[in-house]
């Protein structure tokens, strides 16, 4: 019983090279193909894709919130296609909640600097521990 070899564009072509074939598309079947086609797709099914986003989100926090409200926040979770922001004081949390465009005005930046990023919403939360000095 012999084993049948997989496909490999990568040798097809070292072959038509070699035996100077005439036919110069190969034939139908896999092949190599670029990573970038298949990165997104193996980072989303082993689920940081998420984590990627956040990272650079939080690269360029400060260049969305702003410097007073940077030190005052952070990017936390992503609840679907909503990022929450942890705010450390309740009377920035109340004063962000109070005023409705805060959230509008910090997406419309977001997607200033971060033209294809997943969110469509921003939710304010109190900040639930500090994340340098864990107690």
């Amino acid at each position: 019983m012999t084993r049948r070899r997989k496909w490999d564009r990568g040798w097809w072509l070292l072959q038509q090279q070699r035996l100077h074939l005439p036919d110069p598309t190969p034939p139908p079947g896999g092949g190599p193909v670029e990573i970038g086609e298949v990165l997104p797709t193996v980072l989303r099914k082993a689920g940081l894709d998420r984590s990627l986003w956040r990272a650079r989100v939080e690269a360029v926090w400060p260049e969305i919130v702003g410097g007073l409200l940077a030190g005052r926040s952070r990017p936390g979770a992503v609840e679907g296609t909503t990022l929450v922001v942890y705010v450390q004081h309740s009377i920035v949390l109340h004063e962000l909640a109070r005023d409705r465009s805060a959230g509008e005005r910090l997406l419309e930046n977001l997607r200033e600097r971060l033209p294809d990023a997943p969110y469509h919403a921003v939710r304010f939360a109190l900040d639930p521990g500090d994340r340098e000095n864990p107690t």
